[in-house]
């Protein structure tokens, strides 16, 4: 009898050995081969991310079922082994979609306890007032219902939905009480006028974009005052409101702090400055981002360190080869833990989610300062080739590009996201009700930062790191793509698709920072000489490029 070859399978808790000189139908086992490979890939990767898995298992009872349709040309035994091992992958796949690859330095806080009256039935649940204050900011009722675990019927009657009454002329009324937050008591002028500060500031920004900083600024307007307040102010928009979708695709990490991804973008390079930008993956919460004139480590340190005082030190970040990212590197091994993955290298693409954020970034702020830069090369005398000329136009303008920065990021952490596969949302909801619903990583129950890292069981297997944090949709988006070309230096190590250890080269982008050419003396006139001039316009932060220019020259011809 001759010798039988046999393979063996392997995952988690299946292992099968079919015999391939019994073993007819040679396609069967193919798909078998490439079902294995997929699940196994998925349920390192996938975890927590139901959808996908999901999809996975439908692969898993397809394949089943082939097996059951071919059961007369199969083997008993190959056929019962290779359905004994689909389940055990069905199986796993379902206790994936429970998991988590990376779980939570605390577990999830309890914002409800339950308040014993004396009297008979359960007792009353009481709500930390603070949660739900906070809650209330970011969704209605049912969702927070929901989040803290209340059933229809045991929370307390708030007041009727409409009360009728008869007035004096004997007319019956209805008065509405609603359950939302309060609408905002703004006349149309000053909404207009508020309108106008946004569209000075942020001239592309669009429906989305406009509703979320109004909520930054704590305002709540209905859509259609949103709507006749931008037509009355700006005229109707080129295409509706409603049709300017962009397109986000569906991105999966544990919870907030899980992953953060950072990266340089030079769309303003030029004139020697960068702009640096730390993002959650989960949430897509904006934890930092700062312009500054240039790309030194200590520099894209200095965000980070500012950053965790905040929002506490991520599990992970993803970054890319720039040597401009070392001390963030190290700081992380340090803190985090050499074998957990803690900073994974990789190309730019590796880390393409993040061009999502600079997408909009240079749509609603760098476009702006660029066309900006551009008008005053070429009517009012800015010389990009003269360090003194950078030098001048980063002291006049670098804090305004950072106070813009600042209140585009709020702004774009407060409006609303279109998220296939999930109900619509903001970043700030998205962290706030995953602190809640999946515990916190890098902060205490109390907001403190976390000392130093706490060994954590971790559902990702190091040879699985080299993929964690790729937004593989994100890759084919034409969008996304032609924007990192367009806006980023070529990455000279292409060639190496994942580099999840420290690399042996990195890609320098020098930025030199120009130096001041005037003496202190010098300084302190030519500032108090601006002082008063307003910058709240384009055209009036034109109006003190000019004169500064002149006063600048001025300076220069008494020092020669």
């Amino acid at each position: 009898m001759p010798c039988t070859q046999h393979h063996f399978i392997h995952h988690h808790s299946f292992i099968i050995s079919i015999s391939m000189e019994q073993f007819p139908p040679y396609t069967i086992l193919q798909a078998f081969n490439h079902l294995k490979a997929v699940v196994e890939r998925a349920v390192y990767t996938q975890l927590g991310d139901a959808a996908r898995l999901d999809a996975q298992i439908v692969e898993c009872r397809h394949l089943e079922q082939s097996i059951h349709n071919h059961s007369l040309i199969l083997q008993p035994d190959d056929s019962n082994l290779m359905l004994s091992s689909i389940q055990n992958m069905i199986a796993d796949l379902e206790t994936a979609k429970t998991l988590s690859t990376d779980q939570p330095d605390l577990s999830p806080l309890s914002y409800t306890r339950p308040a014993h009256t004396g009297g008979q039935g359960r007792p009353m649940i009481e709500i930390d007032a603070n949660a739900l204050e906070a809650g209330l900011q970011l969704a209605g009722p049912t969702r927070l219902a929901q989040l803290f675990g209340l059933e229809q019927g045991i929370v307390q009657p708030g007041d009727p939905v409409y009360v009728t009454f008869t007035n004096e002329d004997g007319q019956e009324l209805r008065l509405y009480t609603s359950s939302t937050n309060s609408q905002s008591d703004l006349s149309d002028d000053q909404l207009d006028t508020i309108m106008v500060q946004i569209l000075n500031s942020f001239p592309t920004f669009g429906r989305q974009m406009i509703e979320g900083h109004l909520q930054y600024l704590g305002h709540h307007i209905p859509r259609h005052h949103i709507q006749e307040s931008y037509a009355r102010v700006h005229g109707p928009p080129v295409a509706a409101f409603g049709l300017r979708h962009i397109q986000r695709r569906t991105y999966q990490v544990a919870g907030f702090n899980s992953l953060q991804h950072h990266d340089g973008q030079h769309g303003l390079i030029r004139w020697t400055l960068v702009t640096h930008a730390f993002i959650d993956g989960y949430s897509r919460f904006i934890t930092g981002i700062r312009v500054s004139n240039n790309n030194c480590a200590e520099t894209v340190f200095d965000l980070f360190h500012s950053l965790t005082q905040h929002h506490g030190i991520p599990s992970r970040i993803c970054g890319d080869h720039g040597g401009e990212n070392v001390l963030v590197a190290r700081f992380m091994e340090e803190t985090r833990g050499s074998g957990h993955g803690s900073y994974i290298w990789g190309r730019s693409v590796h880390n393409i989610h993040i061009e999502r954020l600079w997408v909009d970034w240079t749509a609603n702020v760098g476009s702006k300062w660029k066309q900006f830069f551009q008008e005053l090369e070429i009517h009012h005398g800015l010389d990009a080739d003269q360090d003194s000329h950078i030098w001048l136009l980063h002291h006049l303008f670098l804090p305004i590009i950072n106070s813009d920065a600042f209140h585009w990021a709020n702004t774009w952490n407060t409006h609303t996201m279109r998220l296939p596969g999930r109900r619509n949302d903001s970043p700030h909801a998205l962290r706030y009700f995953s602190i809640i619903q999946t515990g916190t990583r890098g902060i205490d129950e109390n907001g403190n930062v976390l000392p130093a890292f706490q060994p954590i069981e971790d559902h990702l297997e190091p040879d699985q790191v080299y993929e964690y944090g790729i937004d593989w949709e994100a890759l084919e988006d034409n969008q996304v793509l032609q924007h990192h070309v367009g806006h980023n230096h070529p990455d000279h190590l292409a060639n190496n698709l994942f580099i999840a250890h420290w690399p042996e080269e990195y890609h320098v982008v020098k930025v030199p920072e120009p130096n001041c050419p005037f003496s202190q003396e010098q300084l302190a006139w030519l500032d108090q000489a601006l002082q008063g001039f307003p910058v709240e316009t384009m055209s009036q932060c034109q109006a003190v490029w000019v004169h500064a220019l002149s006063l600048s020259l001025q300076l220069g011809d008494h020092q020669a």
